[in-house]
């Protein structure tokens, strides 16, 4: 905590852009979101549970959507995604700091007939600089200790706030640590 708040301060006094947007879009009423409030751009990768696509939420926010690839949720598989998807948004909403990203809601509703999409859907915060995976890839050499540094301790405060609110990641690794700067 306090090392990111230091570090933060001499970012904002040298002129580096803040971590965060400084005005994340509005609450929503429901953490479920309408088919007709995405819009897909570009598919941006897939993984084992589903394909990424960067989009737009309302027209206005930039998105991550990731569709999920198991569709045949029961009714009660689908309440317990909705209840834990309202928890990641209220702490999310609580924590705006804790390096986590921003889940907005899910897309729980099935795409008109002649639209080939899954009707499962995360829409999060888009990380516009990819995953720590890649960006170790691109690079082809090692990283500086700071960058190394920054990006541990992140990791490191993220895990540890969901850690308090009773979640546990179960999948980390450097495809799934994102990059905003």
């Amino acid at each position: 905590g306090q090392y990111l708040r230091v570090k933060e301060e001499e970012q904002r006094a040298a002129g580096v852009r803040p971590r965060r947007s400084p005005t994340p879009p509005p609450e929503p009423q429901s953490v479920e979101i309408p088919y007709s409030d995405l819009h897909y751009e570009c598919e941006l990768g897939q993984g084992e549970f589903g394909v990424v696509y960067r989009g737009m939420l309302r027209g206005e926010t930039p998105v991550a959507i990731k569709e999920l690839i198991h569709q045949g949720l029961s009714a009660r598989a689908t309440r317990s995604m909705l209840k834990e998807a309202a928890h990641m948004v209220s702490i999310n909403l609580r924590y705006p700091d804790a390096r986590i990203v921003r889940l907005y809601g899910v897309c729980v509703e099935r795409p008109p007939q002649n639209i080939e999409r899954r009707h499962y859907g995360l829409v999060m915060e888009l990380m516009p600089n990819g995953s720590l995976f890649h960006l170790l890839q691109a690079r082809g050499q090692d990283l500086p200790l700071e960058t190394r540094w920054l990006i541990a301790m992140d990791t490191a405060h993220g895990l540890s706030t969901i850690h308090q609110e009773g979640l546990i990641h179960r999948d980390l690794k450097s495809l799934n640590v994102l990059l905003d700067g």
